[in-house]
């Protein structure tokens, strides 16, 4: 089973495998934002690239459940007393009430950043197969390959 949407992955920490569908950072390379300040900011390899655009993605995707949070705090406090698929009807409900008041609303001061997508196929989601070591090779692959396309974007060398 492949991803639902092509070429869209979730992006998880390194406590999630690298599979279907997840796009994991590299393991024991810089990754947290505060570790890219001041000097530290210079890549040393693409896997230290992949990590930091991998962190910068991630804390906008945080922030805009924590502005999602603030404006239905039942995603904070009582979303878990919901069965799972009702748990996920709500987290879209949510999301479909922030983009219609973003969109109809010219003074909405909780959030001023792009939309995101929203998975189309919930419940394939959850149902997927299991991972594989070839399936998860897979993915290391295209990491791997993400990482050293950025590199040589920004380097204009392949290594």
């Amino acid at each position: 089973m492949g991803c639902a949407n092509a070429g869209k992955y979730y992006l998880v920490d390194t406590g999630f495998t690298n599979y279907q569908c997840f796009l994991a950072p590299y393991r024991e390379t810089r990754y947290h934002l505060p570790e890219w300040r001041g000097q530290g900011r210079r890549y040393r390899t693409p896997q230290d690239m992949f990590n930091h655009a991998h962190s910068r993605l991630r804390n906008v995707i945080e922030r805009a459940f924590g502005v999602l949070k603030k404006r239905f705090p039942i995603l904070q406090w009582g979303i878990p007393n919901y069965l799972l698929n009702h748990q996920v009807d709500i987290v879209i409900a949510c999301c479909t009430l922030h983009n219609f008041i973003r969109r109809f609303s010219n003074d909405d001061i909780i959030f001023n950043e792009p939309n995101g997508d929203t998975p189309q196929d919930m419940d394939s989601f959850y149902h997927r197969e299991h991972p594989t070591m070839s399936k998860i090779e897979e993915q290391r692959t295209l990491r791997d390959s993400i990482a050293m396309q950025m590199w040589a974007s920004q380097t204009g060398t392949s290594e």
